[in-house]
């Protein structure tokens, strides 16, 4: 006697036990996070994949999401660890693009995402901190939880950062500024707010293309009296039938001392005879660079200045998970105690507008 044998069915992968809440919500994490990232996560319907022996296999993509990356590569996520590992291998075997991650019941979003971004088949992953060093005018230091180099030659970098808090983070300026160099910022979660984060409208105070514009400038900025293009009495004979008179660029009292600042060029013996009637002289004629102006101005002004190049933090966080930048130019005081930022580079809206948040009036030098 015949009978029909009735097929034996394949264990349902991921139909009969619905999805653990915490491995769903971690789902719904990771597909918000490769969003931002530009990658597309799949997690409603089902996935069909064909195998070379023949037939196929169905997955469930709530409980076996899929990530579509664009370089190609895709991602089958095990949230429950519930695929047999044949499953696993009949599907890589298959599919030479196809990556199969393994998770479980206690994986917390950090670990989980680190080992999808494992298989992403991405150019270049810097972790844990790991620095990231770009040149240029504004050099950069960029650490953070990942660091993705997505392909070569092509693609933004992208800067990711987990948080604890929905707080205030990296200044939206100092986003907006990568972006122009490619390169993106993705807080997780992102920041409920970035209002006051940088100014709109930041004061850029400029003092016009000629030196003795510059030396002005500084005059007026910090607050010193001064007479241009005055005449000076040097030397007077004893029956005032002789003397002889120096016209000074600048004339100024610094301390109870007369000073002058010279773009005429006035000749050595000149400038002798006036450092022997003891006046402080400042010998500018022909001096081109806005920087030496300016700190020869300062340093007889007697007022201090720092002209290293300037890093600053984007957060208050450490350097572990931050974003440096080191901006030449030169950092004083104007005459009411505000700190001045002088630099001869164009300063992008964003850089200017982050500098002007942390109480910078920015000093736009003229370019050499």
């Amino acid at each position: 006697v015949r009978v029909p044998i009735e097929p034996v069915k394949p264990p349902a992968l991921g139909g009969d036990t619905p999805p653990d809440a915490d491995l769903t919500a971690l789902s719904g994490r990771l597909m918000e996070i490769f969003s931002f990232l530009g990658e597309e996560w799949v997690n409603t319907g089902e996935h069909f994949i064909p195998l070379k022996s023949g037939g196929q296999i169905n997955l469930k993509a709530e409980t076996f999401p899929i990530l579509n990356l664009v370089n190609g590569t895709r991602v089958v996520v095990d949230l429950h660890n519930s695929l047999p590992e044949k499953m696993a291998e009949l599907i890589s075997s298959s599919w030479e693009n196809y990556r199969i991650v393994h998770l479980a019941q206690g994986a917390d979003l950090r670990r989980a995402l680190d080992k999808v971004l494992s298989v992403c088949n991405y150019q270049k992953i810097y972790r844990n901190g790991e620095p990231l060093e770009l040149g240029g005018d504004i050099p950069l230091r960029m650490t953070a939880d990942w660091i993705i180099k997505p392909s070569e030659g092509g693609g933004k970098t992208i800067v990711v950062m987990l948080e604890d808090s929905t707080g205030l983070k990296i200044p939206q300026g100092i986003k907006d500024f990568m972006e122009t160099l490619d390169i993106r910022i993705v807080e997780y979660p992102a920041p409920d707010d970035t209002k006051g984060l940088a100014a709109e409208n930041p004061e850029i105070l400029t003092a016009g293309p000629d030196p003795s514009d510059l030396v002005e400038f500084l005059l007026n900025l910090t607050g010193r009296s001064f007479h241009r293009n005055a005449e000076i009495r040097v030397y007077q004979g004893d029956r005032t039938d002789f003397n002889l008179l120096v016209n000074a660029s600048y004339l100024l009292d610094v301390n109870g001392k007369d000073c002058v600042i010279d773009f005429a060029g006035l000749g050595k013996e000149t400038l002798s005879l006036l450092k022997e009637r003891r006046f402080s002289v400042l010998p500018l004629a022909g001096e081109k660079d806005p920087y030496a102006i300016l700190s020869k101005t300062l340093a007889l002004l007697g007022v201090g200045f720092d002209s290293r190049p300037h890093p600053f933090i984007a957060t208050a966080g450490n350097e572990s998970r931050n974003i440096r930048l080191t901006i030449p130019g030169t950092t004083f005081k104007d005459k009411e105690g505000r700190d001045i930022f002088a630099s001869h580079l164009s300063l992008p809206d964003q850089l200017a507008g982050f500098l002007s948040s942390r109480g910078y009036r920015i000093l736009s030098l003229p370019h050499t």
